[in-house]
């Protein structure tokens, strides 16, 4: 093998003319991988091999693989060969359907805690066999492997003992139990015992895993009825044991499986009533917070209040997403409170593959993290979803050993919204930056008030040492514990000197969605905002920047509702205007509308009048690198600060669909660089790993531009293919089921070049593309009419709502002032 694979790797560098740095770029390896392979120090595994041998045969070598690699990404283990890969949806409702195979046994606030170690206890044991295979790939066989990994340990993420291997819990392989000290059998009488028994055997041989797995008895009886019927309990486990549910580490990737676990928290919560908010903050919001953050590779992040510690994972997610190629992860801390929730983080954290450091306890009274002199530990960044309008006994805060409260603008009343905020700038080191959800009132409460307010007085403190950078007024009825709105409150230890004295307020109500049973924020929607606080201008409806002096005239109310409404004024006078606009853009859509359907009618009628003989195939299927030229990666650079040079495209800018070439950066590269990596109007760029892996865009027209080394350049042989056509035919399903079956891990290179020049096309002739392209393009327009419709159409129903109902008031107007107002109102409105 070792042989085989060193005079591959060397032949295919010599066909090529390849250096090894330049073949670990194509097969999506370090430097030092393919060094070691070729040297004969190790050898690639299955997965590996199989793209090896795909450019052994694209160079014209014979590697001895004989499958491709389609069948290596069925088939990345033994167990799965000939199985499909599953889609994020279908493991969401398997998860779901297990779910609701005991619902009738157990509310849906308690069921969680059943199922979520259910399913931690198979992805541990999937593991366990990959790893396994792993190990008897490099020691000959299984038997060998398993002596290798009973007597290290050390070799494996989790050691599973044989009762733990999910082939003996469902039943598939026999184990024999041994007897107890007075010789009687330890044979458990049902799969509740089963797995109870299980659940602490690992423990026993994973300390760490103490409290998270464990947390939960499968056999426990109330009233002398079990609390999960065991036969239900059997139904969990077999659905679980679908081979087309695997969760090893070469069937699903840890942010996918993270994904359909955290679709089953959110289903939870959306049927726990109050006690949701204690363990999940709706996702998008933890994606809103993250990319407000920015995180950088290798910051400390804490989350005092963690719950899932999906704020946590959002984190490290968006900063993977920044920056594709760092190796440095994130340092993640959080504290919690509950039992059962710091089970549920330690899963989440484990099922992402994240390293974080988890403690339990009250942090209001002991926060854990602290410095070898008994000070509360800072950081970088500080996300939190705390409880709101807590109450506190006032006492804890007079007498607080860390001097948290008293001089950070004193003690707070009985509501603990103010004290958490002070918390958080304990924990922020001198450039920190943090992110924290409250109830709204926190913003305004003791503003207008003639007495003295404790609230206020905090507010006050914040305002003068110029912490607040912005709050965001989020839409209503998202938390699943409260139909009200949440406000985010950002603060930083260091402002940019733009933002020194100024205060950024948004109000996203306008983004908002309807679901059910809870609203949304769709992705464009977060993007859209994160970049508009990150650009930081006035933006009319949404955002308004306001001065400390403001803030100071206002009493220090920092309610965006009054801010944005009142330096936005309603606009009475663009109605008719508005109402012009929609129906210019009704007339437009009704002309594309009436063109899109003439040219279906137009095919179809080619299609009835072409007659073809039983089995007859039009267009042959052909490799789509048939039709391309040989694709480029990117190189490795920095973005500079210096505007000179060439634009330096990188993944991050390319996620919306669109690129703002202003937006992106310059960098420095030699002449030949240039010349081999610039891009030209017609080309395409496609993501190669992060969390858009596989997503392309098409270059209409761009400056004296290159690309980055995790995007892949395609450019289309204009004989043979339209470039425009070739970007459709990436936007079809089975160019990403293709991708989905042949990627790998996004962090190791997901989509390489063999990867996009294997995907199998059907291409006709150039007249047949240009009729093609002609439909595509109409109704590439027709989504953008739809699209500026439903904008001018919200415009305008957001203008008469201005117009015909009055102004809601700021807090701190005397009741003679509100009648005036009142009256100003009304003869507007008529």
């Amino acid at each position: 093998m070792t042989n085989s694979i060193t005079a591959t790797l060397r032949a295919i560098r010599s066909a090529l003319g390849f250096s090894q740095e330049q073949l670990a770029d194509r097969l999506g390896v370090s430097f030092a991988t393919v060094n070691r392979w070729e040297g004969g120090t190790n050898t690639p595994q299955k997965a590996a091999r199989e793209v090896i041998a795909a450019l052994a045969r694209e160079a014209g070598i014979d590697s001895g693989e004989s499958s491709t690699p389609a069948d290596a990404a069925a088939a990345v283990t033994r167990r799965r060969r000939g199985a499909t890969a599953p889609s994020t949806k279908s493991m969401e409702q398997m998860l779901w359907d297990a779910a609701c195979s005991i619902r009738g046994e157990k509310d849906a606030a308690k069921f969680k805690d059943y199922l979520l170690p259910l399913l931690f206890l198979k992805r541990l044991s999937d593991v366990f066999d990959d790893e396994i295979t792993r190990l008897a790939e490099e020691y000959g066989d299984s038997d060998t492997a398993l002596e290798i990994a009973e007597s290290d340990h050390d070799l494996l993420r989790f050691y599973l003992p044989p009762e733990a291997r999910w082939a003996v819990i469902s039943g598939r392989e026999q184990y024999n139990w041994p007897n107890d000290d007075q010789g009687r059998s330890t044979r458990p009488k049902d799969i509740g015992e089963h797995l109870t028994k299980a659940a602490r055997a690992v423990v026993r041989q994973n300390p760490s895993l103490s409290g998270v797995i464990d947390a939960v008895d499968f056999a426990a009886e109330r009233n002398g009825e079990r609390d999960i019927n065991p036969a239900k309990l059997r139904e969990v486990v077999e659905t679980f044991s679908d081979p087309r549910y695997r969760l090893g580490l070469a069937d699903v990737q840890p942010d996918f499986l993270g994904r359909a676990y955290e679709y089953l928290l959110r289903k939870f919560a959306e049927g726990s009533g109050q006690s949701a908010g204690e363990f999940f903050t709706p996702t998008e919001v933890g994606f809103l917070m993250a990319h407000i953050m920015r995180p950088k590779p290798g910051e400390e992040c804490h989350d005092y209040a963690c719950g899932s510690a999906g704020l946590l994972v959002k984190l490290q997610l968006v900063a993977r997403e920044l920056d594709p190629t760092s190796k440095v992860p994130l340092k993640l801390y959080g504290q919690e409170l509950t039992a059962e929730s710091y089970a549920v983080a330690q899963m989440n954290a484990i099922i992402h593959d994240m390293d974080v450091e988890i403690a339990r306890g009250d942090t209001m009274i002991n926060p854990k993290f602290k410095t070898s002199d008994s000070k509360i530990r800072t950081y970088d960044i500080v996300v939190a979803n705390p409880m709101w309008n807590q109450p506190f006994n006032p006492d804890i805060f007079a007498d607080d050993p860390f001097d948290r409260f008293r001089t950070q603008g004193g003690v707070t009343s009985g509501k603990g919204d103010w004290a958490w905020l002070q918390h958080t700038v304990t924990c922020l080191n001198d450039h920190g930056r943090a992110a924290v959800v409250l109830d709204t009132g926190a913003m305004t409460r003791g503003s207008g008030s003639k007495n003295e307010d404790r609230e206020r007085n905090i507010r006050k403190w914040f305002v003068d040492q110029d912490l607040i950078e912005g709050v965001i007024l989020l839409p209503p009825n998202l938390f699943y514990n409260t139909p009200a709105s949440g406000i985010i409150v950002i603060l930083n230890k260091r402002k940019a000197s733009n933002r020194k004295g100024k205060i950024l307020l948004f109000k996203a109500n306008r983004f908002v969605l309807k679901g059910k049973p809870k609203n949304y924020l769709p992705v464009d929607a977060i993007r859209h905002i994160a970049s508009a606080f990150h650009k930081g201008e006035p933006i009319a409806g949404e955002l308004a920047v306001i001065s400390c002096e403001q803030v100071v005239e206002a009493d220090y109310n920092l309610s965006p509702a009054r801010w944005v409404r009142n330096e936005t004024a309603t606009h009475q006078h663009c109605i008719s205007s508005l109402a012009s606009q929609i129906d210019a853009i009704s007339e437009k859509d009704r002309l594309v509308t009436d063109s899109i359907t003439g040219q279906i009618r137009s095919v179809e009628q080619q299609a009835n009048d072409h007659s073809l003989k039983a089995g007859e195939v039009i267009i042959k299927p052909e490799p789509l690198s048939n039709y391309i030229e040989r694709p480029e990666y990117g190189f490795t650079e920095s973005a500079t600060s210096a505007e000179v040079g060439p634009r330096f495209l990188r993944i991050t800018d390319i996620q919306d669909g669109h690129v703002d070439w202003a937006q992106v950066p310059f960098c420095t590269c030699d002449d030949r660089t240039l010349e081999q990596k610039r891009l030209m109007p017609g080309d395409i760029v496609v993501a190669r790993i992060g969390a858009t892996t596989g997503k392309s865009y098409y270059v209409e027209a761009c400056p004296n531009a290159v690309f980055a080394s995790y995007l892949i350049r395609l450019r289309a042989r204009p004989a043979k293919i339209i470039p425009k056509y070739l970007y459709y035919l990436l936007q079809t399903k089975s160019y990403w089921d293709h991708i989905d079956q042949n990627k790998g891990d996004r962090l190791k290179g997901g989509v390489n070049i063999p990867v996009l020049e294997s995907f199998m096309v059907q291409v006709p002739s150039i007249d047949e593309q240009q009729k093609a392209l002609e439909i595509l393009d109409l109704i590439e327009q027709k989504k953008q009419l739809l699209r500026e419709a439903k904008l001018a159409i919200e415009a305008t129903s957001e203008a008469l709502l201005d117009t015909l109902i009055p102004v809601v008031l700021p807090y701190d107007e005397e009741p003679e002032e509100l009648e005036a107002s009142l009256d100003q109102n009304l003869e507007a409105a008529q």
